[in-house]
C-alpha cells in the first residue's frame, strides 16, 4: 500500500499585508543605507519615470514623498530630500504598489533608512524606516547628528 505523504505550507502574513525578516542592526542598515536622515513629510506629487518599482522600462508617473530634512547620519543630505515610492500610475489608467512599499502620511516625521535605485532615493517598509515616535532606540545607537546642507 503506497504511503501519501503531504505537505502542508503555511504563509503567516501580518497585518500589513507582507512579512519581512528582522531588520539587520542599526549599525549594519547604516553602512548599507546610501542616506539615514530625520524627516518631515511635507509633500506627495507624482513624477514621470521611465522605469517601473523593479527598474523594467515603462512609462509611468511615480509618487514622490519630498521631506524636510531636520537631522542626518549619512549621505549628502540637503534641506529636502524626494523619496521615490513604488507606487507607478499608467497611462492606460492601471496602478501599481509593492506590498512592501512604506506608507509616509503628510506632517509625520519619519526616521529613514534609504537606498539609492535607478538614481532616486527609496525605503520601504522591510528597513529600519520608521516613525519618529517608533525609533527611540536607533536614535540613540545613532547619536546626534549632523544638520542637513542648505541649499544654494
Amino acid at each position: 500500500m503506497p504511503h501519501i505523504l503531504s505537505l502542508v505550507f503555511v504563509i503567516i502574513v501580518s497585518a500589513r499585508g507582507y512579512e519581512c525578516s528582522p531588520p539587520p542592526s542599526v549599525q549594519i542598515s547604516l553602512n548599507k543605507s546610501a542616506a539615514v536622515f530625520v524627516g518631515e513629510v511635507v509633500a506627495e506629487e507624482y513624477r514621470d519615470v521611465n522605469t517601473d518599482s523593479m527598474g523594467k522600462p515603462a512609462t509611468a508617473k511615480a509618487l514622490v514623498i519630498k521631506l524636510k530634512v531636520m537631522r542626518f547620519w549619512k549621505g549628502n543630505v540637503q534641506e529636502e530630500v524626494y523619496l521615490y515610492t513604488s507606487e507607478r500610475k499608467y497611462p492606460d489608467g492601471t496602478e501599481s504598489l509593492d506590498a512592501e512599499d512604506f506608507r509616509f502620511h503628510k506632517g509625520e516625521r519619519y526616521l529613514v533608512y534609504a537606498f539609492s535605485r535607478n538614481g532616486h532615493l527609496q525605503t520601504h517598509g522591510c528597513t529600519r524606516t520608521r516613525k519618529v515616535t517608533e525609533a527611540d532606540a536607533d536614535l540613540r545607537e545613532l547619536g546626534e547628528g549632523e544638520l542637513p546642507k542648505r541649499k544654494g
